[in-house]
């Protein structure tokens, strides 16, 4: 376990931060798929909102946004540093996600762009293909693993 890393609440002056972070997870695919990248100029008024940054030896390396809805918790936005990658970061943030859905019965749920990589990631961890379109796959944790996950 990563006992370097940690959690903090966005501010203001985050939003570049972030806004980096997405065009670098999103530039690729964007490009790929529509022959170029236009970034969105702001996060929008909600921002910071329910917006984490995740730090790595003492380092602002990505972020975490997650909305409820109901019983369900959907994963907006779980951005790192290319840099940074590999290295269980992404995994323990997920774990911890995880944990609190499952103390809280709630069904946990991420939309991601179709033929990301993002996708063997959130499959590795155990979410399911719930439903696709040309442009995104939606996914949800099965109960099993939210009961393991309980267990562990």
């Amino acid at each position: 376990m990563l006992s370097i890393l940690g959690l903090r609440d966005a501010v203001a002056e985050d939003e570049g931060f972030v806004l980096r972070l997405e065009e670098l997870s999103l530039r690729k695919i964007s490009e790929m798929r529509y022959g170029r990248f236009v970034p969105r100029p702001g996060m929008g008024d909600e921002f910071p909102g329910n917006c984490r940054i995740i730090r790595y030896e003492n380092a602002d390396v990505g972020c975490l946004t997650v909305s409820t809805q109901g019983n369900c918790i959907h994963i907006d936005q779980l951005y790192l540093l290319p840099d940074v990658h590999r290295r269980g970061i992404g995994r323990q943030v997920i774990d911890n996600v995880i944990l609190q859905a499952a103390k809280r019965g709630q069904r946990l749920q991420v939309t991601i762009m179709a033929n990301g990589d993002a996708s063997g990631f959130f499959l590795a961890v155990g979410f399911q293909v719930v439903s696709e379109t040309s442009k995104t796959v939606t996914m949800e944790l099965s109960a099993q693993l939210k009961s393991a996950s309980l267990a562990g």
